[in-house]
């Protein structure tokens, strides 16, 4: 049997019944790795389109006018979190990571960032609770404008699904999230006038 006659598997639902691709799936490994490439990028290009710019934008102010911002996110998340906290130290913000060993107390004049797409993980929310009680500022991502975290904080981007998905589990969430907060990277580059070179005398020497 040649190749064009050999059946090919139809990858158009996953386990779970829930469709993937109209598409069967490739023989050939080159061909299935830029197959599903190509599949991710359309993907993430059709759910930005869904993503509320001008709550991006609130928050990104928010950020800019903060003193001192503490970030927390569970998961898979805290690695999107711990990229963007990076990213403010680039920037010369006064930033923290919830559960390291030299963040300090918050206060009533610090902000608080919470990532968490449903809103209810545990230790993002409680750090949320008792910023809240503290007095703080408590900015937020998350996947619905109606969750416990959502309900709580004083500004929360929605940063969710739409439709049909190809990605397993939180995945595109995830992505998303990281888009969003590099978007967030750029427009405080532009509203501070901060360059790459100032970016690049903060980063790590000692490595």
């Amino acid at each position: 049997m040649s190749d064009d006659d050999a059946p090919v598997k139809d990858v158009s639902t996953r386990d779970s019944g829930a469709p993937v691709t109209n598409a069967a799936e490739p023989s050939d490994a080159t061909w299935q790795a830029a197959f599903f490439l190509d599949a991710l990028v359309n993907e993430l290009s059709d759910q930005v389109a869904h993503i509320d710019t001008a709550r991006i934008a609130r928050l990104t102010e928010r950020l800019v006018d903060a003193q001192r911002i503490f970030i927390t996110a569970a998961g898979r998340s805290a690695v999107v979190a711990r990229a963007f906290t990076n990213r403010l130290m680039h920037l010369g913000k006064t930033v923290y990571f919830v559960g390291d060993i030299t963040t300090p107390a918050i206060q009533a004049d610090d902000t608080l960032l919470v990532i968490s797409n449903s809103g209810t993980t545990g230790g993002p929310l409680a750090a949320a609770r008792t910023a809240h009680a503290r007095g703080a500022v408590v900015v937020a991502i998350s996947g619905s404008a109606s969750n416990a975290l959502a309900e709580l904080a004083d500004e929360v981007a929605i940063v969710h699904n739409e439709g049909t998905l190809a990605q397993p589990m939180g995945a595109l969430s995830e992505q998303l999230t990281f888009l969003a907060l590099e978007s967030v990277v750029l427009n405080m580059m532009r509203i501070g006038s901060i360059s790459e070179a100032e970016m690049r005398a903060r980063h790590a020497n000692l490595e």
